[in-house]
Protein backbone atom coordinates (compact mmCIF):
# COMPACT_ATOMS: atom_id res chain seq x y z
CA UNK A 1 0.00 0.00 0.00
CA UNK A 2 2.83 2.45 0.83
CA UNK A 3 4.38 1.92 -2.59
CA UNK A 4 1.04 2.62 -4.29
CA UNK A 5 0.66 5.83 -2.27
CA UNK A 6 4.20 6.92 -3.15
CA UNK A 7 3.52 6.31 -6.86
CA UNK A 8 0.34 8.41 -6.66
CA UNK A 9 2.22 11.30 -5.05
CA UNK A 10 5.04 11.04 -7.62
CA UNK A 11 2.53 11.10 -10.47
CA UNK A 12 0.49 13.97 -9.05
CA UNK A 13 3.30 16.23 -7.79
CA UNK A 14 6.32 15.25 -9.90
CA UNK A 15 9.62 16.71 -8.75
CA UNK A 16 7.97 18.49 -5.81
CA UNK A 17 7.73 15.08 -4.08
CA UNK A 18 10.84 13.16 -3.08
CA UNK A 19 11.66 9.92 -1.33
CA UNK A 20 15.37 10.78 -1.07
CA UNK A 21 16.52 9.38 2.29
CA UNK A 22 18.89 12.31 2.93
CA UNK A 23 16.13 14.87 2.46
CA UNK A 24 13.67 12.87 4.59
CA UNK A 25 16.27 12.59 7.36
CA UNK A 26 17.10 16.31 7.16
CA UNK A 27 13.47 17.44 7.22
CA UNK A 28 12.58 14.97 9.99
CA UNK A 29 15.00 16.66 12.39
CA UNK A 30 12.99 19.88 12.53
CA UNK A 31 10.19 19.02 15.00
CA UNK A 32 7.81 21.65 13.65
CA UNK A 33 7.91 20.03 10.19
CA UNK A 34 6.94 16.55 11.37
CA UNK A 35 3.65 15.47 12.88
CA UNK A 36 4.04 14.97 16.66
CA UNK A 37 2.06 11.76 16.28
CA UNK A 38 4.59 10.34 13.80
CA UNK A 39 7.46 11.45 16.02
CA UNK A 40 6.00 9.66 19.03
CA UNK A 41 5.30 6.51 17.03
CA UNK A 42 8.90 6.36 15.87
CA UNK A 43 7.82 6.04 12.24
CA UNK A 44 9.60 7.88 9.48
CA UNK A 45 7.98 9.85 6.72
CA UNK A 46 7.49 8.11 3.36
CA UNK A 47 8.51 11.22 1.48
CA UNK A 48 8.73 14.98 1.48
CA UNK A 49 6.39 17.18 -0.50
CA UNK A 50 7.49 20.74 -1.24
CA UNK A 51 4.67 23.27 -1.60
CA UNK A 52 5.59 26.50 -3.36
CA UNK A 53 2.45 28.47 -2.55
CA UNK A 54 -0.99 28.36 -0.92
CA UNK A 55 -2.54 26.76 -4.00
CA UNK A 56 -0.09 23.85 -3.71
CA UNK A 57 -1.07 23.37 -0.08
CA UNK A 58 -4.77 23.32 -0.98
CA UNK A 59 -4.13 20.82 -3.81
CA UNK A 60 -2.13 18.59 -1.46
CA UNK A 61 -4.95 18.64 1.10
CA UNK A 62 -7.58 17.84 -1.54
CA UNK A 63 -5.44 15.06 -3.00
CA UNK A 64 -4.98 13.61 0.48
CA UNK A 65 -8.71 13.67 1.14
CA UNK A 66 -8.57 16.42 3.77
CA UNK A 67 -11.01 19.28 3.50
CA UNK A 68 -9.20 22.64 3.47
CA UNK A 69 -12.13 23.95 5.54
CA UNK A 70 -11.00 21.66 8.37
CA UNK A 71 -8.23 24.15 9.16
CA UNK A 72 -10.34 27.30 9.03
Amino acid sequence: MELNLIKRFEKEFGDRFTTDERIIEEKSKAPYLVSPILSKMGKKALGVLFAKDEEDVLNILKFSGVSPNYFI
